[in-house]
Formats: structure tokens, C-alpha cells, sequence
């Protein structure tokens, strides 16, 4: 290709960098979370933080934590619920929490016991949420699956892998340790009562 000088040539290579640039960080920005969980090279304990069910609380508890500390928190979202259910996060709150730093992730359309589906329902359930989170072009829709009440078996999390790159428990009590297995990966509760001893477990 000719240029009509070099002026004219430095402004599209500029062009074509600056695109490119901007495709990796948002490639980048879209994977932390996974990145960060499975990769099994990382030397230092790690502690992520995921809410269920996407309740209203959200905005008072959380917004805060993220625009202070700039600490990233997934919300595992019940599709089905926005707009729909009182006390739950709408369409426009969840995409201003995603543009200030949270990741939403999926926590089904309607928040069944999964392994008491047929295999037929639970695609169904796990399908419909991550179609609904890509539409709504929330970036991280197929990063996470958390399971509604840890319900899982093996007919789950192999459907799981076919539509997301992790599934998360609900509440197992358990750190995760290296091998990880992304399909199956625990969680410790923290609530409000006596959520300084937990963070200390954790820490320990």
C-alpha cells in the first residue's frame, strides 16, 4: 500500500496500535477474574470475593468497597429476577456496578436445586442466564457459574463446562488448594456477625 507521505502512514499505523491496544485491555479486564483463580503458577494466597442473588443491599455494602478499596467483587446474578423481583438489582444498577469495577457472573435463570434437574433443564437454566448476560453485554457472561445452594453432581458440572470456565459453591466451609478444580471450587460464608474471625481464618 502507498502513502500519499509519511504523515498520512504514521496515522494509521497510530490507528491500528491504538485499536489493537485497546481489544487486549479489554480482553484483559474481561478475564481477570478467571485468570486470576485458575492460574496454578501463583505463589501468593489469593481471596476473591462473590455475592449471591444480586440483592439491592449491593448498592450500601459493596458499591462502597469497590469505589474505595478498589477491590473487585463478582455478583452472581438470578437472570430471571432483574426487573422483576423487588429488592433486586435492576438492568441499569448492575451495568453502573460493572463499569465501576465489579464482574457479573452467572447464578442461573431461576435459581433451582441443579441436581435435581434433568439434564435437558439444567442446559436450559444454564443457557438462558449466560444468553441473557451476554445480550445485555455484560463482558464477564460466561466467566462463572455459581451454583443456587451448592447444588451440584457430575450431570451439573459437565454441563457447566460446556457454557462457562468455572463453577463456584455456594458455602463449603473449604479454602481452595492447588491442584484447583475450576468446576468444583469452594467458598467460605462471611457475614456481617462474625465476618472479622472469618477473614482471620482465611488468613491463617
Amino acid at each position: 500500500k502507498t502513502y500519499e507521505n509519511l504523515g498520512k502512514r504514521l496515522d494509521e499505523e497510530y490507528g491500528k496500535v491504538t485499536s489493537q491496544l485497546a481489544q487486549t485491555v479489554e480482553e484483559t479486564r474481561d478475564h481477570f477474574f478467571y485468570n486470576r483463580i485458575t492460574n496454578r503458577k501463583e505463589k501468593k494466597a489469593m481471596m476473591a470475593i462473590v455475592d449471591d442473588d444480586g440483592r439491592t443491599q449491593v448498592i450500601t455494602r459493596l458499591k462502597p468497597v469497590v469505589e474505595n478499596e478498589k477491590v473487585p467483587i463478582s455478583l452472581a446474578v438470578v437472570t430471571n429476577r432483574v426487573d422483576n423481583r423487588e429488592n433486586t438489582l435492576t438492568l441499569k444498577q448492575l451495568k453502573d456496578l460493572e463499569n465501576i469495577g465489579f464482574n457479573i457472573v452467572s447464578h442461573t435463570a431461576s435459581h433451582p436445586y441443579l441436581a435435581n434437574l434433568t439434564e435437558e433443564e439444567i442446559e436450559h437454566e444454564l443457557v438462558t442466564s449466560r444468553e441473557w448476560l451476554k445480550e445485555n453485554g455484560f463482558k464477564t457472561y460466561n466467566t462463572a457459574i455459581v451454583y443456587p445452594f451448592g447444588s451440584v453432581d457430575e450431570k451439573v458440572i459437565r454441563i457447566a463446562r460446556r457454557h462457562y470456565k468455572m463453577g463456584v459453591h455456594a458455602n463449603t466451609d473449604r479454602l481452595n488448594d492447588s491442584p484447583i478444580n475450576t468446576y468444583s471450587l469452594d467458598r467460605i460464608y462471611y457475614n456481617l456477625e462474625d465476618g472479622t474471625q472469618q477473614i482471620q481464618y482465611v488468613k491463617d
